[in-house]
Parts: structure tokens; sequence; C-alpha cells
């Protein structure tokens, strides 16, 4: 039912229940308006809201309003078992606007769309408050295609096109979903590059990702705790697998801490590195054991013009170096100017030099290497 109440400058009116089939919803509220204050209240409460019936009939009615369309285009179906609208202003005309209103509400099993970088994550659970035209959700809950999703806050303004945009959740992901997403949003060229170079990528990833804080520049920052993944990268011709690690990447840099995994017959454990995409992108390997099969790795290593120079007495190298300590910085892809000290040991070694008039067998021994010299001890 509905009461209605006027006197001495003030009016209310109460509405106890109202159902609708289309849209769905069951709705109570409560009007007043004080002329003395001035103070004029609006408060409703709906249930049952069916959030694809009322998207379609509020962007009939007030799709011409910025706030509303904006609402809308984020939050795109769903239901929502309470949600409640309050506003409270001097007058009638500002009770409708932005900074008066306030609308909280819990979303489930929803389908969002998020601005700036193209995703439309579904089963959404979660809280949202939309205050002073700001849309916020908290202990938020997704799918996207076969990654998972929870633990997320959004934050995100509905009154301009370059409003603030805050998105922290942590992921369960298939890495061949992420992959596109980091080509749409990072900035950095070098990266997007090397990435794309990258093929039959599978895998999952562990960790947290932020995108922010503007709609019209959205950057990334990725924090993956754990990995396991398998790649082509086309720059090596041998397939790569990462067992285990730490990732982080972001604006400008990507670096790993304990990265473990295989090389196609080669294997590596606690690599350390960072990689820094400025306008000379930098590679820094601060760590990481290496067991090289050189009957792979070095045909691979001397098709590198300036490392073939180096390496011009040696026309073959086959067997086992464990690279037990490196430290290496310079140039990403120019490998002449990486300056390097790393400690190794071999095994079952055959090494054929112009040197010798045959290929010279090195049952076991130590080696050493900078980017000026390579020496040997222990050789036998």
């Amino acid at each position: 039912g509905i009461t209605f109440t006027i006197g001495e400058g003030k009016t209310e009116l109460s509405l106890d229940q109202l159902k609708l089939d289309s849209p769905r919803l069951s709705m109570s509220g409560k009007f007043s308006m004080d002329k003395a204050a001035p103070d004029v209240r609006l408060d409703l409460e709906a249930r049952d809201m069916d959030v694809d019936a009322v998207r379609k009939a509020a962007l009939c009615l007030g799709g011409g309003v910025r706030v509303v369309r904006n609402i809308f285009d984020y939050v795109r179906g769903g239901e929502i078992p309470v949600i409640t609208f309050r506003s409270q202003s001097p007058g009638l005309d500002e009770l409708g606007t932005t900074e008066a209103f306030r609308i909280e509400g819990r979303i489930e099993d929803g389908k969002i769309h998020i601005r700036g970088v193209d995703l439309d994550p579904e089963e959404v659970v979660g809280d949202v408050v939309i205050s002073k035209g700001i849309l916020e959700g908290k202990k938020l809950e997704a799918r996207l295609g076969n990654s998972q999703a929870h633990d997320g806050n959004l934050r995100v303004g509905l009154d301009k096109n370059d409003a603030p945009f805050h998105l922290d959740i942590a992921v369960d992901a298939d890495i061949a979903e992420v992959r596109p997403i980091l080509m749409r949003v990072v900035k950095a060229e070098t990266f997007v590059r090397e990435l794309s170079l990258v093929e039959n990528i599978d895998g999952r990833v562990l960790g947290r990702l932020t995108l922010g804080e503007n709609l019209q520049s959205i950057e990334a920052k990725v924090d993956v705790s754990q990995c396991s993944l398998s790649a082509d990268y086309l720059r090596i011709p041998h397939s790569l697998r990462i067992e285990a690690g730490e990732v982080f990447y972001e604006t400008n840099s990507i670096a790993g801490r304990n990265m473990r995994g295989t090389l196609g017959s080669s294997s590596f454990s606690g690599l350390t590195y960072r990689i820094g995409f400025g306008d000379t992108p930098h590679l820094e390997i601060k760590s990481g054991h290496f067991r090289l099969l050189m009957d792979e790795i070095y045909p691979w290593v001397i098709s590198h013009e300036s490392i073939r120079k180096g390496l011009g007495l040696f026309k073959d190298v086959k067997g086992r170096i464990d690279l037990a300590k490196i430290r290496l910085h310079g140039p990403l892809l120019r490998t002449a100017d990486w300056d390097f000290k790393a400690e190794a040991t071999v095994a079952n070694l055959i090494v054929d030099t112009p040197l010798c008039p045959k290929p010279v067998s090195i049952a076991s021994g130590s080696l050493g290497a900078t980017h000026e010299e390579l020496f040997f001890k222990d050789v036998k």
C-alpha cells in the first residue's frame, strides 16, 4: 500500500511494497520533503532484481544521463538479492544528481564489462556501492574463460571518460588468456614485440593482477607467485618450459625470481633476472644454475655473429656444462656489449678446435668466463 502525509511544510510518501514482473523486482521505499530545513530524501529498497531486465528499462528511460548509461555499461546482467537507493539534497532538482545519491547492493551470477581493457567476466559475485559518481566493487569473484578470479576490488569513475580506474584481483589464470590482455594493456613496445614472438603457450599462473589508474591510460602490474607453463619463443630454437618461480611485471620492467624449468634438453634453476624496457632494453641476470647440453646449446649460441667472433677457436662443442654461478648485465639484444662473469664445471666435453689436430675430450674440469677471457683449471 501507499501512505501519503502532508502537514506543517512536510510531505511524506511511503510505499510498502510494489511488485513488477517486467523488469522483475519487489520494491518498497519512502519519500520525504521538509521545506523549512530544506531537506528532500528518497529511500528505496528493491529485492530479487533481474539486472538484465532493469538495465534495458533504465537505458530506455534514462539512457541520455551519463551516469545511468555508464552504470549499465559496466553492469550488464545477473541477479541482485537486495539493493538500496538513498538520496538526500536541499531540493528536488538536486535529488537525482551524482553527488546526492548512494546505491548499495550485491550482485550474483553477474556479467560485467570493463572498459579500457575490454574484459567481459561472467559469474561475477560481490558487493557493489555507487556513491558520488564512483562505482566500487569489493570481495569480487568472477570467471573469464578458463580463468578464475577472487578477492577483487574495483573502483571506477562514472562521470568522465578520463575517470579514475583501479582493479586489483587475485587470479588463477590460463596463461593463453592472459597473453592477449597484456598485449592490449602494456605500453612498452619491446615487451609487446617480444611477447608477439611467443607461440604455443600453455599453462597456468597464480598471482595478482592490478590495472589502473585512469580509464584513458591504464597500466598493468602483475605479481605471479606460482607458474607452470610451456611455450615456443621464436628467438630460441628449443621449447621452453617453466615449472616453478615468481614473476613480476610493472611499467617498463619484468623480473623473475627462483625460476626453474627446461630449455630443450637443458635445464635451469634458481634463475633470478630483470629486464628493463627503457629506451635501450636492458637485461640483468643476478643468479642461476644451468645444466647445458652443448649439443643443442652451442649451435644456437654461435648463430649470433657477435658471440661467434669471440668463440672463433671452437668449431664445435659437445657434452655437458654445469653453470654454477653467473652475473650478467647489458643491452637485451646486443650480446656483444654484455658484461658477465660465470663459473662452471664440465663433464664429458668434446671440443673441436683448430689448435689441435683432433677434437679434445675433457672428462672433467672447471672453467670460468668473463666478457674478456675464458679460462680452464683442473682439467682431465
